[in-house]
């Protein structure tokens, strides 16, 4: 990937709505982000004819995990 189309998909939330492009991974950051809040994060890293890594981010609490735990 391209380093134009990497910066753009890591700042697409500064993006214009309508420019027609990433729709897709827009609307997935946004829900998100609706789902977990501003801690939820999706950022891009490519090298160009070796692959892309798409690293998803989104926020886990252990203490309330274990106040809801059955196990002791």
């Amino acid at each position: 990937m391209d380093p134009a189309s990497i910066d753009a998909i890591n700042s697409i939330e500064a993006l214009p709505i309508d420019d027609g492009k990433n729709i897709g991974i827009r609307n997935s950051i946004r829900r998100l982000k609706y789902y977990y809040g501003n801690e939820a994060a999706v950022t891009v890293d490519s090298e160009l004819d070796l692959g892309t890594t798409f690293t998803i981010t989104i926020p886990y609490d252990l203490e309330e995990d274990d106040e809801t735990s059955d196990c002791e």
